[in-house]
């Protein structure tokens, strides 16, 4: 896939990922996509067939939403409790952290309140991490025809937080 034609590109995280990241791991590990609204594509541009649970502004706006209603079932913020437990069984297994740290980030996790898990828009310029940028295999991305990226070391100098 052509990556030239991308200078930014956009993640979707919630201020609880964010501070477990930044205090525990020092490192991010973030899905981007290289357009930050797939609904305002052209129909022909490559990276229209990205789909919603994949376009970081449909994300940023379900996750903004489900926060201000208090959605307790909301199946995003359920999705990236369980990203930041499988997360914290890594750390623990690659001893970056260790049982105290493991326990105390399922507690964080665990006793997070609905305003905790509100969204930050990570806008992460490709010079500062085109090396280490992974194109996602076919087979774990939401829609085969889509383009979707994984970096799984990011750190705070390389990305800026946009909260909308």
């Amino acid at each position: 896939m052509k990556f030239e034609n991308v200078s930014i590109l956009y993640s979707v995280n919630t201020k609880v990922a964010h501070h477990i990241n930044e205090s525990y791991y020092g490192k991010h590990f973030v899905w981007c996509s290289p357009v930050f609204n797939t609904e305002k594509l052209d129909s022909l541009s490559m990276f229209k067939k990205i789909p919603p649970s994949s376009n970081p502004y449909t994300i940023y706006q379900r996750l903004k939403q489900d926060c201000s209603n208090g959605d307790l079932h909301s199946s995003l913020i359920t999705q990236n409790k369980s990203g930041l437990k499988r997360g914290a069984i890594e750390m623990l297994s690659n001893a970056v952290i260790d049982n105290l740290d493991f326990a105390r980030i399922n507690k964080i996790i665990d006793s997070a309140t609905i305003e905790q898990f509100y969204p930050l828009l990570y806008l992460i310029p490709k010079t500062a991490v085109e090396k280490r940028v992974k194109l996602v295999d076919v087979n774990s991305m939401a829609n085969p025809l889509s383009v979707e990226y994984q970096i799984e070391d990011l750190i705070k100098s390389e990305f800026e937080i946009i909260e909308p």
